[in-house]
């Protein structure tokens, strides 16, 4: 059996969407499914529409109050009987038909933990960002970085989840839980791979403002934590280059760009579309950086 473990959070109408989807895959390939939903102090009426849903493979928990991912995951985790656990994000959806069988596959070959891509539909800016940044992601990984990757599609054998003793709840924030899993698995001795064409596709629409916010308060939050266990993976991720803390020289462009990317970013959202994505690109890195340089000096 395959335990899917989905943590929501106010997003009731993807969820939906998504356990929909995986219904519907599952009584076409015939695999043995277990859905886990874990709300994680959702709004009632959102928690009350995952309460409707109609699923006989749904297994439904719930955190009175918000405790963020990394709990709501090892919750759902915890109440899993299969011994294959997939993390998926609830706005993300199956690309094919038997993404599933092919991270089995990549498990039944050796692998520990099978790694899939989180693809983008469509033409425009931010579709075309999500998949350059997939693809350097991948890079990395191929480069020996399995920490580059995400767990918004992670399949992973559920002894070993177990043996790391799943996500840090620490890491209550955005950002690094992801990272800090994979590097401790990896120290245990798990074995990685990146398995391509088991793939799904991220729904929810990007925008700058909201790329500028997460950068910023994983800069004040969980980057810390992060630094402070794995200083190596920290720097060739690039973010010791960007921490004012690391580098005070840094403040006086931290406290002004940190400033200025909150009031401009609504205001250039408009024209990521009519720029050449080149130049597009590397303003929503530059205007992230500097979001992030804000959060570790606000920290």
């Amino acid at each position: 059996m395959i335990t899917i473990v989905i943590p929501v959070f106010n997003a009731a109408p993807a969820a939906s969407k998504l356990v929909c989807q995986l219904d519907g895959l599952c009584e076409k390939t015939g695999t043995d499914l277990e859905l886990v939903l874990v709300d994680d102090g959702s709004k009632p009426e959102e928690y009350e529409r995952l309460r409707a849903l109609d699923s006989p493979r749904l297994v439904l928990l719930r955190h009175p109050s918000n405790r963020g991912r990394s709990a709501a995951r090892n919750t759902g985790a915890a109440a899993a009987r299969g011994k294959r656990l997939l993390f998926l994000d609830s706005d993300c959806l199956p690309a094919t038909d038997d993404f599933l069988s092919r991270h089995v596959d990549t498990l039944e070959q050796g692998a520990d933990v099978s790694l899939g891509p989180v693809l983008s539909r469509g033409n425009g800016f931010w579709h075309r960002y999500q998949r350059r940044a997939m693809a350097r992601r991948a890079r990395q990984f191929d480069a020996g970085m399995v920490f580059a990757m995400t767990s918004a599609n992670l399949m992973v054998k559920r002894h070993w989840f177990l043996r790391v003793g799943g996500f840090d709840e620490g890491y209550r924030g955005y950002g690094f839980e992801d990272r800090d899993l994979l590097l401790r698995l990896e120290a245990a001795g798990a074995r990685h791979a990146y398995t391509p064409d088991a793939g799904v596709y991220h729904e929810d629409e990007l925008t700058l403002s909201a790329v500028v916010r997460k950068m910023a308060a994983s800069g004040r939050s969980t980057s810390l934590r992060f630094r402070s266990r794995y200083h190596q993976a920290y720097r060739d991720l690039g973010y010791a280059a960007l921490d004012v803390s690391l580098r005070p020289w840094l403040a006086p462009a931290a406290w002004l760009g940190g400033m200025a990317v909150e009031r401009m970013a609504p205001w250039l959202e408009s024209w990521l579309e009519r720029l050449p994505f080149a130049v597009a690109a590397a303003l929503v890195k530059a205007m992230g950086a500097l979001a992030f340089m804000r959060g570790t000096l606000d920290r």
